[in-house]
């Protein structure tokens, strides 16, 4: 099982979690208080192309507004 988790912060930053370890942080946008973000998080196999089930490895990658913020193979 994967422990996967996103800390969003106020000002804009991002730091992902893997198995509760802090793994490189990822800078979104800083849009201030009380403004709505679209945030998604995508799950794949390791080349984008596919579900994230089987024997071609998983990845997530995380979106801000549209945005790559960063990739995590799982």
């Amino acid at each position: 099982m994967t422990a996967l988790a996103f800390h969003l912060r106020r000002n804009g930053t991002t730091t992902i979690y893997d198995h509760g370890v802090a793994t490189a942080g990822a800078s979104g946008t800083n849009f201030g208080e009380n403004v709505l973000v679209d945030y998604k998080v995508v799950l794949s196999n390791t080349a984008g192309t596919g579900p994230p089930f089987g024997s071609n490895g998983s990845k997530v990658s995380y979106y801000q507004s549209g945005t790559l913020l960063g990739t995590k193979n799982l």
